[in-house]
C-alpha cells in the first residue's frame, strides 16, 4: 500500500508544484502499533477506517474564513467546468446552504456542517474548499461522508491580496475565485491520485 502511494506522489510531483498529500493509513493498525491513547476523544478520532470507491455521489462546499458560504455563480461555474472534465468519479453537486438549515442538531459551522448537510443530501464524499482569506490561500480536502476519514488534501496560495471576513463581498468573491482557479490543477492531481488509490483503501 504504502508503495503504491509513494509511487503516485511521485509521479505527481513530476508537475513542478506541490502536489496532493494522500492518506491510505487504517485507524485500527494505527492505535494497534503503540500504545492506546490515554484520552477516549483521541482514539475515537484516530478510530476510522477509508472506503474509497467509485463511482459516488460527491459534494463540493465552500467554507470562507471557516464559514460555509453558498459558491458564488462565477464560483460555481469553474466548480462545474471542473468536475465535467472527471470522468468515471460518478455524480457532483453543490453541498446546500439552504438544506443545513433544516438540520436542527447539526453544528454551527465549519466542515462539520457541511459534513452533516453532505449527509442529509445523501453524498459519499465531500471537496472542502477552505479558503482562509487573511492569507490568501485555499485548501481542498476530499472527505468521506460517512465517517470523516480525510483521503487527501492539497494547498494554494496566488500571493494576492490578503482580505478581511468583512471586507466587501463582491470583493470576498472575487478573491475566492482566484484561490478557487489557482487550486484547479492541484485537485486534477487529487482525482488522479483518489482513482489510483481506491483498489487500495
Amino acid at each position: 500500500m504504502r508503495l503504491t502511494s509513494l509511487t503516485i506522489l511521485a509521479t505527481l510531483a513530476l508537475a513542478g508544484c506541490q502536489t496532493p498529500d494522500f492518506q491510505t493509513t487504517s485507524g485500527t493498525e494505527y492505535l494497534a502499533t503503540r500504545a492506546a491513547p490515554t484520552d477516549p476523544q483521541i482514539a475515537r478520532a484516530a478510530a476510522v477506517e477509508g472506503d474509497l470507491r467509485f463511482p459516488a455521489r460527491i459534494g463540493f462546499v465552500r467554507l470562507v474564513n471557516g464559514r460555509m458560504e453558498p459558491l458564488p455563480p462565477d464560483e460555481a461555474a469553474e466548480i462545474t467546468r471542473f468536475s465535467r472534465g472527471l470522468h468515471g468519479f460518478g455524480e457532483f453537486a453543490p453541498i446546500s446552504q439552504t438544506v443545513a438549515t433544516l438540520i436542527e442538531d447539526a453544528p454551527h459551522q465549519g466542515i462539520a456542517r457541511a459534513r452533516f448537510t453532505a449527509a442529509r443530501q445523501h453524498m459519499d464524499y465531500m471537496v472542502v474548499l477552505a479558503h482562509d482569506l487573511s492569507s490568501a490561500t485555499v485548501e481542498a480536502l476530499f472527505v468521506d461522508v460517512r465517517s470523516g476519514y480525510v483521503y487527501a488534501t492539497a494547498q494554494a496560495s496566488d500571493g494576492g491580496q490578503t482580505l478581511h471576513y468583512s471586507d466587501n463581498s463582491d470583493r470576498v468573491n472575487r478573491r475566492t475565485l482566484a484561490l478557487t482557479r489557482e487550486i484547479v490543477p492541484q485537485m486534477a492531481e487529487m482525482f488522479a491520485g483518489l482513482g489510483a488509490l481506491q483498489t487500495e483503501i
